[in-house]
């Protein structure tokens, strides 16, 4: 089928949504360049709106007829208030260089834009470690590096006292679950449920990147679901397993390592159905390679 292609003219008019995809770009050889960016304000939104306010109709350059998914909008410069911290190319691609703060601006046909984009780059960050055991040792719940049972989710969205959002990324082909605004999430993998008696230990890597505060908790909490496999039917155990500093650092993988004969509280293990990680100050937690194992 061939593509038919026109000029495109925009009014101001005709109601319309232009989503702006920006593409954060890791490019140091050795490990990971900027680990994490948090993005605190993205109004690329307000560009668009003040490139409307300059003139009644714009002339963008030629879009498919059939597939008419990229404007390319003429004029567009981007500026990064802080090279040095990220860059930013005439296509709008930023790349973090170093830790530090950086705003990226606009202008459109010589006339300045509104809205900001401000990177906040925290430092480098570098994988969780890559697990080594024995696959056919291995229950893996969330691990690139096993095959994982079926997961109902990673996070359950248990209100109304929940307030821990998912966002998770991937770095160098690595998922990792990021939780922000952490308090507590549930993990629940109960269509089947997972036999573990075969196993001896729980394993964990978490990554806490902001700082430590005095008092944080960071509670492990594996649920058993009974005889009976399901939810609340009476014969459900579990085992909280607490931790603090100096086990818990910033910007490194902690690696969480229970033993089954550390867990009393847990009575079975037939049918493990859940996960709960608890104690967070609404901060940031990342997660990777949880598993079973022996």
């Amino acid at each position: 089928m061939s593509i038919i292609k026109y000029p495109v003219f925009l009014d101001i008019s005709v109601v319309f949504i232009i989503w702006f995809v920006l593409f954060i770009k890791f490019t140091n050889k050795s490990n990971l360049d900027i680990a994490v960016i948090n993005i605190v304000v993205f109004n690329w939104f307000n560009f668009i709106s003040s490139f409307l306010s300059l003139t009644r109709r714009y002339d963008f350059f030629w879009a498919d007829a059939l597939y008419p998914k990229f404007f390319i909008i003429p004029y567009l410069n981007f500026v990064s208030s802080n090279p040095s911290v990220a860059t930013v190319n005439d296509a709008g691609v930023v790349t973090p260089i170093a830790a530090g703060t950086a705003t990226i601006t606009a202008t459109f046909n010589g006339q300045p834009t509104t809205g900001s984009l401000i990177i906040n780059c925290t430092g480098t960050y570098i994988n969780a470690p890559t697990p080594t055991l024995n696959p056919a040792n291995v229950i893996s719940i969330f691990s690139d590096a096993y095959t994982n049972v079926p997961v109902e989710y990673y996070n359950g969205y248990w209100q109304p006292w929940q307030t821990t959002v998912s966002n998770d990324f991937s770095v160098l082909g690595d998922n990792v679950l990021n939780y922000t605004n952490f308090n507590f999430v549930g993990i629940e993998f109960d269509g089947p449920t997972v036999n573990a008696t075969s196993m001896t230990h729980f394993h964990m890597d978490a990554f806490i990147p902001g700082p430590i505060a005095p008092g944080r908790q960071l509670r492990v909490i594996v649920v058993d679901f009974g005889a009976d496999g399901v939810f609340g039917g009476g014969d459900d155990t579990r085992h909280s397993t607490t931790f603090t500093a100096p086990t818990l650092v910033s910007q490194n993988w902690i690696p969480i390592e229970i033993p089954f004969s550390a867990m009393p509280g847990l009575l079975s293990r037939t049918n493990l159905a859940q996960i709960i990680l608890e104690g967070g100050d609404n901060s940031i937690l990342y997660v990777d390679n949880v598993y079973f194992h022996n």
